[in-house]
């Protein structure tokens, strides 16, 4: 059953991908991942949907069945499992992923980043700004921009999260 299962996780993403017209691309190196989704993006014009889906052998916390005196019993085990990563350029958000693991007890983490959502908001609102990878180096109004920084964690998540149930 887990092994089924798992391969099931794994077509559904296989199918995803295809039903959108998107790579998927199984990862054998260590690479930057987030690099290369946005490599892909910027590529193909992506500003709002499914960008990729990668996946990669990972370390994982999962469960084994173990026969002691005859008696079967689950118990938790460390080892590699395949990882799925959904990746998704949001208007209003940006480049943010889903990270599935394909192995029971299925960890999902969505990562997002604060920063791409703040620089959007500033743009909005024709607040200029210099940012460098991932750091603001300059930002004309900081009061504004702390404002609107402060907002971030009050945001619908439940709701902002759902627009990528059904994608």
């Amino acid at each position: 059953f887990l092994l089924s299962n798992a391969e099931r996780v794994k077509a559904h993403a296989l199918d995803m991908a295809r039903e959108h017209g998107r790579p998927f691309e199984s990862l054998s190196a260590k690479m930057r991942k987030e690099d290369a989704a946005r490599k892909i993006a910027e590529r193909d014009g992506i500003e709002d949907g499914l960008v990729c889906v990668f996946s990669a052998l990972e370390p994982c916390r999962t469960f084994s069945l173990r026969i002691s005196t005859g008696q079967p019993y689950v118990q938790t085990a460390k080892r590699k499992c395949l990882h799925l990563y959904y990746y998704f350029m949001d208007r209003e958000l940006g480049l943010i992923h889903v990270r599935v693991q394909t192995r029971f007890p299925l960890q999902i983490q969505v990562y997002l980043n604060g920063h791409d959502w703040l620089a959007r908001k500033l743009a909005a609102r024709e607040i200029r700004c210099t940012k460098l990878d991932n750091v603001f180096a300059w930002i004309e109004d900081l009061p504004q921009a702390q404002r609107l920084a402060n907002h971030f964690s009050q945001l619908d998540w439940p709701r902002i999260l759902n627009r990528y149930a059904n994608r």
